[in-house]
């Protein structure tokens, strides 16, 4: 009885110390909506009950994100795809996962319009292949890109600088 008694107050030390810890990790406004709990375990369920249905609504707002992504011609290249690897990234934080092959097909599709030739030519091969060989290919098609535009440009490109005199003799 005396053990049982002892191992009863551990555990509401312990709750007590639990449940002050988390109150005070909230802020002010969510710490007032959740103070009234009296257990760790109530708080707890509490907050995961008023958050977890957040949680569904930022899996949607990742679908969309994924939809709507866009890469543009202006914007730096590896930039955007630094970006669709992240968007990648943060749907498998949240336990969505897509097939390799949508992953692909998705990445092909957004690529910018100056793209499509070669974005048909990748629709086209025979072969299924993964999201890192895709994306060593477009690293591979962007330098190649860039090296034609830098071609074309003349090496010397000769400059004339026209001073006129403001003073003008009277």
């Amino acid at each position: 009885l005396v053990e049982a008694s002892a191992s009863n107050d551990t555990y509401s030390d312990k709750d007590i110390l639990c449940h002050g810890r988390i109150l005070s990790a909230l802020s002010n406004n969510i710490y007032k909506i959740f103070c009234h709990t009296k257990t760790a375990l109530e708080l707890w369920d509490a907050l995961e009950l008023m958050y977890a249905f957040a949680e569904k609504g930022l899996r949607r707002y990742s679908y969309e994100i994924m939809i709507y992504f866009q890469m543009e011609d202006g914007k730096p290249f590896s930039d955007q795809v630094h970006e669709f690897e992240n968007i990648i990234y943060d749907m498998k934080m949240k336990e969505i996962t897509l097939p390799g092959i949508m992953l692909v097909s998705l990445l092909i599709s957004k690529l910018p319009l100056s793209w499509s030739e070669f974005a048909r030519s990748l629709k086209h091969k025979p072969d299924d292949f993964t999201l890192s060989y895709l994306l060593v290919t477009l690293r591979i098609e962007y330098k190649y890109r860039i090296s034609q535009k830098d071609s074309r440009k003349p090496l010397f490109q000769a400059k004339a600088l026209l001073v006129e005199n403001a003073n003008k003799l009277k």
